[in-house]
């Protein structure tokens, strides 16, 4: 790349923003009134001052160009002088008439106006001083340029005069220019003052004397600016001050994010910049150190472990992020079937209240995007006639590939939920039963899955013949509990085996029975059922018992 072109150009471009647009609509005398204005962010002691665009007509070409520009300038010169407030705006009153009203609404000082005129090939530009207090023109400023050619010098020559009449001083002026040393950068921005004054610029031709803070930011991604030039500069009457600075080098970093792959924040004091596996990462040369963080099922940040890397441009910089430690989370929703012993939420009266909680925590939402790897603790707590009832309260390890999806049931009524209680959790239970008055057996009964399925394992003694014979049985069953009943239906299949002298009989077959909860200590529910078994290796041989018992606990 090559060393920037020094040109020197109009006052009016090098003290603006170089090129200005056309205005889409000609502001005129009688145009309506508008806005409030914008205060610009420096404030000092003193007057405030707005300055205007010109007013113009419609069919002078330049007009757009020219009004702006002049607006611009004076507001570039106006930032930078003590004791003056600028108070930047794009409206027009609506008229000369409008100004004392404009002012005072917008706690005006002074207004800076003006107006361009063509009168066969001249134009005249008028640039006027109007002092809200005194309700006064106090000052014009007004020439005339035979040609085009000549108009931007004339407005040049009147915004210097206007401002130095206003001021009550002349104005001294030097020179600024900033010189790259090497090739300069792709993109940087100009700051005086603290005030972005340019993009890509060079060179101010005449540049108000005095102390300056000058800094100079070198553009190096979208998310990344280094400051390459940080300095106090004095510009000095009638001669030329250099700026020399340095562009910095810049290169590419490969992101790899081992573990689940979700978005990451790398931070530093300069920037936060969010990336993913697999993202490009263009940051100047040298060393680099970042915070890193995902955000958490609550949207806060959850620290990872920190990174540092030396940026090369000659090569390929990779940037390594560990998430190995953090897992996705659970979705946390109600059930959407229905059933005795949960409900659609549209079911709910007065609808589904209810309050998740993670670990002990209240959730805003029930789903939770990241979290670390381990157990965690989920509680629903749900409203029901104003009371609290805790209708989930599992344990559960979140899993690294997916989330966990965990439903919880609704209910309609406390009389619901007393049922859901004391039916949902697994259960281990001691059963005595007597089958046709002969056998009597006891064991244990296992119920999971909120005691909807349940496995029972039983050994007792039988009499027959006048000896006593041992039993085994096993049977498999399958319970609609739920619903605030204290009847539950069973049905299910058992298994049989008969120690006999001669030799065991098996045999296995379908059971059906009802049971019913009392609701004392001790004693979980009373139950009768029957038995239908085929003797196994036997000829058709069919048993028929009729059994009742209890289960205890």
């Amino acid at each position: 790349m090559t060393r920037l072109a020094l040109r020197r150009v109009p006052l009016f471009a090098s003290l603006a923003v170089l090129i200005v647009l056309p205005m889409q609509v000609s502001p005129q005398e009688g145009a309506s009134t508008g806005g409030e204005v914008a205060r610009n962010d420096r404030v000092v002691a003193g007057d405030r001052v707005a300055v205007l665009p010109l007013w113009y007509h419609e069919d002078i070409a330049v007009g757009g160009n020219l009004s702006a520009t002049v607006q611009e300038t004076i507001q570039f010169l106006l930032r930078f002088l003590p004791n003056y407030e600028l108070v930047e705006t794009d409206t027009y009153p609506s008229g000369q008439s409008a100004l004392t009203e404009f002012g005072a609404r917008n706690d005006l000082d002074t207004v800076i106006f003006g107006r361009i005129n063509r009168d066969a090939g001249a134009y005249t530009v008028s640039l006027l001083l109007y002092d809200i207090a005194s309700d006064q023109i106090v000052e014009v400023k007004q020439d005339t340029a035979e040609s085009m050619l000549d108009i931007f010098d004339l407005t040049d020559r009147l915004s210097l005069e206007i401002l130095e009449s206003y001021i009550g001083r002349p104005l001294a002026f030097g020179s600024l220019t900033l010189l790259p040393d090497g090739p300069p950068p792709d993109r940087y921005r100009l700051y005086i003052n603290g005030i972005l004054v340019g993009e890509n610029t060079d060179r101010f031709e005449r540049f108000l004397a005095g102390h300056y803070t000058v800094r100079i930011d070198q553009v190096v991604s979208e998310y990344s600016a280094e400051t390459i030039f940080d300095d106090a500069v004095d510009v000095a009457e009638g001669q030329v001050t250099s700026v020399s600075f340095a562009r910095v080098d810049v290169g590419e970093c490969l992101v790899t994010v081992d573990g689940p792959d979700l978005p990451i924040t790398l931070h530093n004091d300069e920037m936060d910049i969010s990336v993913s596996n697999g993202d490009r990462v263009v940051l100047s040369s040298g060393r680099h150190e970042f915070s890193v963080s995902q955000p958490d099922y609550r949207g806060r940040p959850y620290p990872l472990s920190p990174v540092a890397f030396t940026v090369r441009p000659e090569r390929e910089t990779h940037l390594s992020v560990s998430t190995i430690a953090l897992g996705r989370g659970f979705e946390i929703v109600p059930r959407t079937r229905g059933g005795p012993d949960s409900v659609p939420a549209s079911a709910v009266p007065g609808g589904a209240d209810y309050t998740v909680y993670l670990d002990n925590s209240p959730l805003t939402g029930g789903t939770i995007d990241v979290l670390p790897v381990g157990i965690h603790a989920i509680t629903v707590e749900q409203t029901l006639a104003g009371a609290q009832y805790t209708v989930l309260d599992v344990s559960l390890r979140n899993r690294l590939d997916e989330p966990t999806t965990v439903r919880f049931p609704l209910f309609v009524s406390p009389d619901q939920y007393a049922s859901y209680v004391h039916n949902r959790e697994p259960d281990l239970s001691v059963v005595l039963q007597g089958l046709d008055g002969t056998y009597v057996q006891v064991g244990i009964r296992y119920e999971a899955f909120q005691r909807r399925v349940g496995l029972s394992a039983l050994g007792g003694f039988y009499s027959y013949a006048d000896d006593i014979y041992t039993t085994g049985k096993g049977k498999l069953h399958w319970l609609p509990r739920g619903g605030g009943s204290r009847w539950t239906p069973e049905i299910g299949a058992v298994g049989m085996v008969d120690v006999r002298p001669d030799g065991p009989v098996y045999s296995v077959g379908p059971h059906i029975g009802v049971s019913w909860n009392p609701r004392i200590p001790v004693v979980t529910s009373l139950f009768v059922e029957n038995e239908l078994r085929y003797a196994v290796g036997e000829d058709l041989l069919l048993l028929y018992f009729f059994g009742a018992g209890v289960r205890l606990f």
